[in-house]
């Protein structure tokens, strides 16, 4: 036996009139006004980090960098000698917040890249630069481990409110 077919049609509510076919809407996808540059942040983290006496003022401006040239999926390309030069800071310093940071676990070490330096990724917990669906397994629970002692000691603001 044969699919019965059905016809779809619209009813205009003033006149009565029957109508072939269905209006469908399709809402047009709506363009990101920074174009590719936006980074979608998480705060208490960053308050744990501005509360720690080892983050120093390099090391802020080595994050500040850091987040400016963030990759899709939070990756840092990274040549110590590049960021010193950008930024004015001796050479040996640069690498010595890098790893200060990554112990701080607000960048999580990715092995090297094929320039020979090391490969850095910002801990998604801090911040996110890429597609939402990639986020979750990005969270993975031994990113994070170094954040949550950070979120539950700071919950309230240093002035008590």
């Amino acid at each position: 036996m044969a699919a019965k077919r059905r016809r779809l049609g619209q009813v205009d509510l003033d006149t009565g009139e029957v109508m072939a076919g269905v209006v469908v809407h399709l809402p047009t996808r709506r363009h990101m006004p920074y174009g590719d540059s936006w980074l979608t942040t998480y705060q208490p983290p960053w308050v744990g980090l501005a509360t720690d006496p080892d983050i120093t003022l390099i090391t802020w401006r080595i994050i500040g960098w850091a987040i400016s040239n963030l990759g899709w999926s939070n990756w840092i390309d990274c040549s110590p000698t590049k960021i010193g030069k950008v930024l004015g800071i001796a050479r040996p310093n640069v690498p010595r917040q890098l790893t200060l940071l990554a112990t701080k676990n607000v960048l999580i070490s990715g092995g090297r890249c094929h320039k020979g330096c090391r490969r850095y990724r910002l801990n998604p917990a801090y911040a996110w630069r890429g597609r939402a669906g990639d986020l979750a397994a990005a969270l993975e629970p031994a990113t994070i481990i170094g954040i949550r002692k950070h979120t539950k000691t700071t919950q309230e603001s240093p002035d008590g409110v």
